[in-house]
């Protein structure tokens, strides 16, 4: 396939319109590739890729098939990304994908004359290519939407007549229950009278009580009073006798009590004794006084801020003030570099740590130590060349011109990262090409003559 030959994409439902297309497009002189031409046998994948790789010019034709085709749209994607000049064929009337929207397209759906002449002078033809050209797809919608509204139509009427039946069988089901109900009515009716009629022949007769004579009845009347107030009487007696016996027994039991707390009172004033007051208790138990130098000789050690701002507050005239400001400063300091490592979850936040407090941080190495969890790879350099040029200079010893294991080393320039070290088998392979001023760790130094080469991790 030639460097100024034309890939065409489309979809499959597409065909058919793509085969007339290509053809007119040959016709006036163009040099196409499509799919057509991969041979039995040949791969799918790699044709079309080698394809997409060696023509210049790239058509997709957009139609509503062909955008929601994957395949159309990784081709127009690699495409793009190799800066290949891409044309888009507007067939029908449908949103462009994303990509396509700021490339400018040849709109064959008005005018299909105008439209291929745009395309001859686009692609440098000969000749016109034909604009007899019709696309089937706008065609096949219209009629397809008619016959989908007659289905609808007829849906409807069918769903209405459903609708009907469904109403009639309701209302004759509604006549039917009426009339059972009546039914039932009438059945409940005659239960009811037979029930009661049984009810009243189950009552059993009452018999009139026989009345007692006006004599009898006043008897009664007086032995019912007489009864109560015999009885009130008895218990009045019974209880003022139970209550002048208690009375008499309360008295006794005071007197006793009264006279048992008069003897102990006595016995208690004969034992009561003033005890000696301990004067060392009274001494030890008075809180020693506050100064200014007893409470900095508690505080001066501490590395809690608070503590030293406090103190200050307690005493007006703190003998110690520039002393606490000035160890106030060194723990802002160090809380501010323990701040900065512990959130160092990165390699650029590492080795801006590093870059910041060289060998006096307080983590300086474990940060160089961290630094194995985020460089992986690997490969070989040269460091410095046989007359002393240097690649890489030392991150931290910038006079150091010798490099040693555990050392961070800056690129000067572009060098490419080889598999092994000078002479061995594998140093033709190279595996990455750093960037300047990118930082590397060194694993490993081996001299070659006067030259230095370096095993390093990124």
């Amino acid at each position: 396939m030639s460097s100024d030959s034309i890939f065409i994409s489309y979809s499959r439902k597409d065909a058919e319109y793509m085969a007339k297309f290509s053809n007119s497009l040959r016709d006036a002189g163009a040099k196409l590739w499509s799919d057509k031409q991969i041979l039995p046998g040949g791969h799918w994948d790699s044709s079309i890729e080698t394809a997409l790789e060696s023509c210049s010019t790239f058509v997709v034709l957009i139609s509503k098939a062909s955008i929601n085709s994957n395949n159309v749209m990784d081709e127009v994607s690699y495409a793009l990304e190799e800066n290949k000049k891409v044309i888009p064929i507007l067939l029908e009337q449908c949103d462009l994908p994303f990509r396509l929207r700021r490339i400018q397209f040849i709109d064959l759906t008005q005018n299909p004359e105008k439209g291929m002449s745009l395309l001859k002078s686009t692609l440098n033809l000969t000749s016109t290519p034909s604009s007899s050209l019709t696309y089937k797809g706008a065609d096949i919608k219209s009629k397809t939407a008619s016959e989908i509204k007659k289905t609808e139509e007829n849906l409807e009427s069918i769903s209405k007549k459903s609708e009907l039946k469904k109403d009639a069988v309701t209302l004759n089901k509604i006549d039917e229950s009426t009339k059972k109900d009546k039914e039932t009515e009438n059945t409940v009716n005659l239960e009811k009278e037979v029930i009661k009629e049984k009810i009243v022949k189950d009552i059993p007769k009452i018999e009139k009580p026989v009345l007692e004579s006006k004599n009898e009845k006043s008897k009664n009347n007086i032995v019912k009073i007489a009864i109560p107030i015999v009885l009130i009487f008895c218990a009045y007696f019974v209880y003022s006798s139970i209550n002048s016996s208690e009375k008499t027994e309360n008295t006794i039991n005071e007197e006793v009590i009264n006279e048992e707390v008069l003897k102990d009172e006595v016995v208690k004033e004969e034992k009561v004794t003033i005890p000696k007051i301990d004067e060392t208790s009274l001494v030890s138990e008075i809180e020693p006084i506050k100064t200014d130098s007893s409470e900095w000789n508690l505080v001066k050690n501490s590395k809690d801020i608070i503590e030293y701002k406090v103190h200050m507050r307690s005493f007006s005239e703190c003998i110690h003030t520039k002393e606490a400001n000035e160890i106030i400063k060194e723990l802002v300091l160090k809380n501010e570099e323990n701040e900065m490592f512990t959130k160092s979850n990165s390699s650029k936040k590492l080795l801006k740590y590093i870059n910041k407090y060289g060998k006096e941080g307080e983590y300086f190495e474990n940060a160089i130590d961290s630094l194995d969890v985020y460089y992986k790879s690997s490969g070989f350099v040269q460091f410095s060349s046989s007359i002393g040029k240097l690649y890489f200079e030392n991150m931290i010893d910038v006079d150091n011109k010798i490099p040693s294991k555990g050392d961070l080393i800056i690129a000067n320039s572009r060098r490419n990262l080889h598999l092994s070290a000078w002479g061995t088998p594998n140093y033709h392979k190279v595996t990455y090409t750093t960037s300047v001023n990118e930082v590397f760790k060194v694993k490993n130094v081996q001299k070659t003559g006067s030259a230095y080469w370096v095993e390093v991790s990124y």
